[in-house]
């Protein structure tokens, strides 16, 4: 018991002695410096951003509206949502958006006028590689979710003859935008300040945008949407 009670109160000052030794700095730290920071990229993140973009429809038939070679139905609309940032290497995130999306396309002839408007939950799933954390590329697949569309024609106005109130000559389609959808994403950004950024990226449409695409004046058969798209972004964290 006599050893047992010396071994153990060598040990504790052994113990006691070392904890009291000064702790040596790193080789990689110096001295009296800050540790330094982790980037943005380092760690997971959320945001938010918005997008102006420049829409139309591709692969339409030549007489899609009763004529020869008309011009496709294209427009404006615009994106906004949040983004999230997860790191999966030092230069490669994965970066799912999000988003909603607003669009109107027209396309115009001698006959009439044409307006295609929609509302969609957009959710682009991608992978984004950084560039020295100033430059990145991004690229992956779009789910597309159809909220509200609404397809009409605009035959003009009829006089009457004369004898009355100019009347408008509109109908409403019968043309129901697809509900579900996917696509590619492929787009490029720049960062400013660590967490504010401006990108640009083009959205190419896989599936029909109007399946059902058999009205009284139009034949949207085949049709799907690209679109052009350029925006601003900020983390919040």
């Amino acid at each position: 018991m006599m050893n047992f009670s010396r071994i153990l109160a060598a040990g504790a000052l052994a113990a006691s002695y070392a904890f009291a030794q000064p702790v040596a700095p790193s080789v990689d730290q110096p001295e009296g410096q800050p540790a330094k920071k982790a980037g943005l990229n380092s760690k997971m993140g959320l945001g938010f951003h918005g997008q102006f973009e420049f829409t139309n429809l591709y692969g339409l038939a030549q007489d899609w509206n009763l004529g020869d070679d008309e011009e496709a139905p294209s427009g404006i609309g615009f994106v906004a949502g949040l983004r999230g940032r997860i790191p999966m290497m030092p230069v490669v995130h994965f970066a799912p958006e999000l988003n909603f999306h607003y669009a109107r396309l027209t396309q115009q002839d001698e006959a009439a006028k044409r307006s295609f408007q929609q509302m969609d939950i957009e959710v682009p799933l991608m992978l984004r590689g950084i560039l020295k954390d100033m430059f990145y590329v991004t690229a992956g697949a779009q789910l597309e979710l159809n909220l509200y569309s609404k397809a009409k024609v605009d035959f003009g106005s009829d006089d009457n003859g004369g004898y009355l109130d100019p009347i408008d000559i509109e109908y409403e389609e019968d043309l129901d935008k697809a509900t579900f959808g996917f696509g590619l994403v492929l787009g490029a950004g720049f960062v400013f300040f660590d967490r504010i950024s401006v990108d640009a990226r083009f959205v190419l449409g896989l599936t029909e945008a109007y399946p059902n695409g058999e009205s009284k004046f139009v034949t949207m058969d085949g049709a799907k949407q690209k679109s052009f798209q350029f925006g601003i972004g900020c983390w919040i964290l």
